[in-house]
């Protein structure tokens, strides 16, 4: 899976003092890969995490806090960021 390598570099950076922001998307928060286990590390890690669904949740079409709901665009992302000088993976 895709996310695979990112979810090792997110468990590097625990315990580091470097500010982390973890940008993940998927069509939907159920078909978003290993988001538990990237939840988890972001918790543990204080790593900032923003999650981002090209569709709605079908419950409550409603997104959640750190939740955005649209396409992963380049305008999106530089919203998401805490600065515009930093490493994007």
């Amino acid at each position: 899976i895709g996310v695979t390598p990112l979810v090792s570099m997110l468990a590097e950076s625990v315990g580091s003092r470097r500010p982390v922001t973890f940008v993940h998307a998927a069509r939907t928060r159920d078909e978003a890969p290993l988001l538990d286990e990237i939840e988890a590390l972001a918790e543990r890690g204080q790593a900032r995490l923003q999650r981002v669904f090209s569709r709605a949740p079908s419950t409550t079409g409603v997104a959640q806090e750190g939740e955005h709901i649209g396409r992963l665009s380049p305008a999106l992302l530089a919203m998401l960021l805490p600065r515009v000088d930093c490493e994007v993976y």
